[in-house]
């Protein structure tokens, strides 16, 4: 029972509230605090007197002894020995009633389930140790026979049996040592092949260009092993061909010579890491390969190879003293094709014969046709011979000029281009032997200022250098014969102008009558007097018919036949063709004779009424 007088804050209260509690409720609450332990449970009001309480199990305290012991501030956790058995109190206070409730439990079944883990954990624990003792005995000797073996492998297989057993431990130990001694053994092998790579590194290169691989498969892992990333291309093949091979041997010594490959190599190498990867090699004394890696697809690869090549070649010649021609292979998209595109690059080199030195060749700018023309024909060799007798240097330089530009203007093969190049240098041979044995000694007594025309790079050097050989043979057949042609001249030109009134005059009675053929006789009046021979006849007879007409009142037909013409139908026609005026006109602007003026036009009219 709760009683609560009313007013609280009086003391003279005008009633009582009286609250009953069910103590069933409070004891059930109780119990179910208890839960499964064994204790007794208190509950005091303020002034510490027993209101409920509730025992559970065998446990027998004294309230009046453990009331005092309830004082404000002390712990709210103790244990106290009562009954004399060491108990548990838990003691709270509520800070609204003032009631107080303790819990009393015997402290034996509060550590008792703490008690029973801290064995069973100890119990465990020592089984463990047990099995792992077990267990570590017996995977220790198990797995000693396989080591021992390894240990007696490595022993075996090692030069230093006996030194590694000695110095040996145990079997770890041996393996260790064994074990340092193979990684040893191998770094001194990666030395002896990192020192080695630049060759296995050329010599694959040089193989990849070859074709020398069966299978993408065996190239792309031969690049691995070399260290030449393979990103899958694209890739293309540009050579470097240093021009004037000879003399840059002359030169330079063997060593300076290798070093100027290396750095063609090294500065295409630098140039190429702007559009890709780029991998050099000497393929030949004058030549330096670079394979390009374009890694990536979807550019302008001919406009990037060509700005290399430029690039290259303008760094070399203003750095070195020795210029390049540079070829140009197309641009593949698998390593297998990369010898085509090295094979191309090569031909491009090898045009220079057309294009010259110190040039930049593309492949597909010198491809043509099947049909392409021949540009060195039996005429060319045949009007190179007749020029030569006649020591016409002028005539030939025309000729062989004509030569070069037909080939320059419009693009020829290689094959073609090397026909040409040994026909010129085998007629420069020949017009040595056409010669007569005077003119012959007389030229190669200067054999010394003869030039050597197979050094020759190119068509351009060819026409040089012919047009120089057959400068020195025309000079000195013009000097051999300056001395005796005065003479023989004299008298071819002597015997015309005595004889052209005669009507039967011809370039054929002429070479009959001095022992000379037609053909010869006709060059050499060409060569002499600016004239062929009957251009020379016809400024004789008209150079006499304008004499005649200018002094003489003598007919058109009369005059025709003193001047060496058939009849006045030929002098006519011959006179307007050379003078652009009949001959009766002619003797108009020169009227001299007045009486004659009549009969002459009468003569002119009948002739032209004839024709």
């Amino acid at each position: 029972t709760y009683l609560r007088p009313i007013p609280s804050n009086v003391t003279n209260y005008t009633a009582t509230l009286m609250i009953t509690i069910d103590a069933a409720s409070i004891n059930k609450i109780i119990s179910n605090a208890l839960g499964n332990y064994k204790g007794k449970i208190l509950v005091l009001d303020e002034k510490k007197k027993v209101i409920a309480s509730l025992t559970n199990g065998n446990v027998n305290v004294d309230e009046n002894k453990l009331i005092p012991l309830l004082t404000t501030g002390d712990q709210l956790v103790f244990k106290k020995k009562l009954q004399d058995r060491s108990q548990s109190v838990f003691y709270v206070k509520s800070q609204n009633t003032g009631w107080s409730y303790i819990a009393i439990l015997p402290s034996d079944q509060i550590l008792s389930k703490v008690n029973s883990m801290r064995a069973w954990a100890f119990f465990i624990l020592l089984l463990s140790v047990i099995i792992g003792i077990v267990l570590a005995y017996y995977f220790s000797y198990g797995n000693y026979y396989p080591i021992r073996k390894l240990a007696d492998t490595l022993l075996r297989s090692s030069s230093g049996d006996s030194e590694i057993r000695q110095a040996g431990r145990n079997e770890l130990d041996i393996i260790n040592r064994s074990l340092m001694a193979v990684i040893n053994k191998n770094k001194v092998l990666q030395h002896r092949l990192n020192e080695q790579m630049p060759v296995i590194r050329a010599n694959f290169l040089l193989r990849l260009l070859k074709g020398n691989y069966a299978t993408p498969d065996a190239a792309k892992g031969m690049a691995d092993f070399a260290g030449i990333g393979s990103s899958g291309g694209p890739y293309g093949v540009i050579i470097f061909n240093i021009d004037d091979f000879d003399e840059f041997v002359e030169q330079n010594p063997e060593s300076v010579q290798g070093v100027y490959r290396f750095s063609i190599g090294n500065v295409a190498e630098e140039l190429c890491q702007s559009v890709g990867k780029g991998y050099a090699l000497d393929t030949a004394d004058d030549k330096v390969a670079m394979i390009v890696d374009f890694q990536s697809s979807e550019r302008d690869y001919l406009s990037e190879m060509i700005s290399l090549g430029n690039m290259a070649r303008d760094f070399i010649k203003e750095h070195f003293d020795f210029t390049l021609t540079v070829g140009i292979g197309k641009v593949y998209n698998s390593l297998e094709n990369i010898p085509k595109s090295y094979v191309e690059a090569v031909t491009a080199v090898d045009y220079k014969m057309v294009r010259g030195k110190n040039t930049v060749i593309i492949f597909e700018q010198i491809a043509v046709s099947n049909n392409e023309r021949y540009y060195y024909s039996a005429q060319n060799e045949t009007r190179i011979f007749e020029c030569l007798k006649l020591g016409d240097f002028d005539g030939i330089a025309k000729v062989l000029k004509s030569i070069i530009e037909n080939i320059i203007s419009k693009p020829i093969s290689i094959n073609v281009a090397r026909c040409i190049y040994f026909e010129i240098i085998n007629t420069a041979m020949k017009a040595l032997t056409e010669l007569n044995p005077i003119d012959y000694n007389e030229i190669m007594h200067y054999g010394n200022a003869l030039p050597n025309l197979l050094k020759c790079e190119s068509l351009n050097e060819v026409y040089e250098q012919t047009s120089n050989f057959y400068k020195i043979i025309c000079e000195r057949i013009q000097n051999a014969r300056e001395s005796k042609s005065t003479t023989f001249q004299d008298a071819i030109l002597k015997y015309v102008d005595e004889n052209y009134k005669d009507k039967n005059l011809s370039l054929v009675l002429l070479s009959d009558r001095f022992s000379l053929t037609p053909a010869y006789l006709s060059r050499y009046f060409k060569a002499y007097t600016q004239y062929n021979f009957v251009e020379y006849l016809h400024n004789l007879r008209i150079k006499k018919a304008k004499q005649l007409l200018e002094r003489t009142s003598k007919s058109i037909a009369v005059i025709a036949s003193e001047s060496g013409y058939l009849d006045s139908h030929s002098l006519i026609r011959a006179f307007k063709k050379y003078e652009n005026i009949t001959p009766g006109k002619y003797r108009d602007m020169h009227n001299h004779t007045i009486g004659g003026q009549t009969s002459v036009l009468l003569d002119e009219k009948n002739v032209l009424q004839s024709r």
